[in-house]
């Protein structure tokens, strides 16, 4: 299992099932809230929905971002060694 794995399999085990933006820029998934913002208005962040001026993710959203943004990574990396 790679680091990314236990990361992942950690994070799946102490996060509530409902999360915040602060919950994802804790564990460094964004370096500020500033920089999660502009993610999302790019449509590069995890599925979110929002209440009133509030921002919410799904923990599973959460985490199958991750796995697919890992996924994405191996994708290319093998395609430049091709």
């Amino acid at each position: 299992m790679s680091s990314n794995d236990e990361f992942i399999q950690k994070l799946d085990q102490i996060w509530p099932e409902i999360l915040e933006t602060d919950d994802l820029v804790k564990v460094g998934l964004y370096p500020s809230m500033q920089a999660a913002y502009y993610s999302r208005k790019l449509g590069r962040a995890p599925e979110y929905f929002e209440v009133g001026k509030r921002i919410f993710y799904a923990k599973t959203a959460v985490l199958n971002w991750l796995r697919s943004a890992k996924r994405n990574e191996k994708d290319t990396q093998t395609q430049k060694t091709a």
